[in-house]
């Protein structure tokens, strides 16, 4: 199960991340 979470955990910390710089970017313009 803990693993099931991290497998999980990594793909969604990338899209965060993803929209994050998105967010950032449109901030900065």
């Amino acid at each position: 199960m803990n693993s099931f979470i991290e497998g999980a955990r990594q793909p969604l910390l990338s899209v965060w991340r993803r929209a994050f710089l998105f967010s950032g970017a449109l901030l900065l313009t």
